[in-house]
């Protein structure tokens, strides 16, 4: 399991909280430009603003053309809209609290 976070002081926080974890690996990158290679579930809780969120659709796009398909959990879902288009299956789930978005590629 991979967590991708942007933010040195987070990611440092994240690894020593999850260190007894030994399947979890923290990766200090930007996921616009870093993607785990072969994930095929992906957690979200509102990481970006709609424009960020926008750019990471599109390399999600990118990543899965050809690939198969991947299942996105996205948790207080302000911009599961970006996903949008014909090649996303967009369910919304009320839950206790914040809005569940699950995403589907469609292959």
């Amino acid at each position: 399991m991979y967590g991708v976070e942007l933010h040195a002081k987070t990611a440092k926080m994240s690894k020593k909280v999850l260190k007894k974890f030994q399947n979890v690996e923290i990766i200090n990158k930007d996921v616009l430009e870093y993607f785990p290679v072969g994930a095929t579930i992906i957690y979200m809780y509102n990481p970006f603003p709609e424009k960020v969120m926008k750019d990471f659709v599109e390399k999600l796009e990118e990543y899965y053309r050809g690939r198969g398909g991947v299942t996105i959990y996205y948790f207080n879902a302000r911009y599961s809209h970006c996903f949008g288009d014909d090649n996303w299956d967009v369910r919304t789930k009320p839950v206790d609290g914040p809005t569940l978005a699950i995403i589907t590629k469609k292959i």
